[in-house]
């Protein structure tokens, strides 16, 4: 077992895209627990592949996580486990909706979901009490959830390029009245 996972070890340290693959499939093999935390920093290094293979562990403790750009159709379900995530970048994906487990990530202060796909968002979204920027720019968005207003910490908001109301622009902006809006 030690040979295996000193030849992940160093098919991680190559950074090459056939050997990430084939470290990741290497470490499939092995229970969770027997990877050691000395591993924990490359794998982290590749959260996508960590979410592929339900490798959640490795990830647990960042603070930051940048999936921008990743073609993503939705929210990696196993990303409410990463209850320190602090920033969040989905922006540039193709994401359809935000899940409802997103309010368990109860530290994020950024959450930047910049020109995806989104209609709506769900009322967990009001949980992350410590959000101060929050940015929905170019979806597809034309109301958010009542609960928007319980983001108290909430400093910046970007809504530019949806598809609000004047009436729901109103509404917003008076849920959140010590909020900078941007529409």
């Amino acid at each position: 077992m030690d040979a295996l996972i000193e030849n992940a070890g160093k098919l991680l340290a190559s950074e090459q895209a056939e050997n990430i693959d084939k470290a990741f499939e290497t470490l499939r093999k092995l229970d969770i627990a027997h990877i050691p935390k000395s591993l924990y920093s490359d794998l982290s290094e590749h959260p996508l592949k960590c979410f592929q293979y339900h490798m959640i562990e490795p990830l647990k403790h960042l603070k930051e996580l940048d999936l921008q750009g990743s073609k993503l159709n939705e929210v990696p379900k196993a990303i409410a486990q990463l209850t320190k995530l602090q920033f969040l970048y989905l922006h540039d994906n193709n994401i359809n909706e935000v899940p409802s487990s997103i309010g368990f990530l109860s530290d994020l202060i950024w959450l930047d979901l910049e020109r995806n796909n989104l209609k709506v968002l769900p009322a967990e979204i009001g949980r992350l009490k410590n959000l101060h920027r929050l940015n929905l720019s170019f979806n597809q968005l034309n109301v958010l959830p009542v609960e928007i207003g319980q983001l108290s910490q909430l400093q910046s908001l970007y809504l530019d390029g949806n598809r609000f109301s004047a009436p729901e622009r109103q509404r917003i902006q008076q849920s959140l009245p010590k909020t900078e809006i941007y529409f």
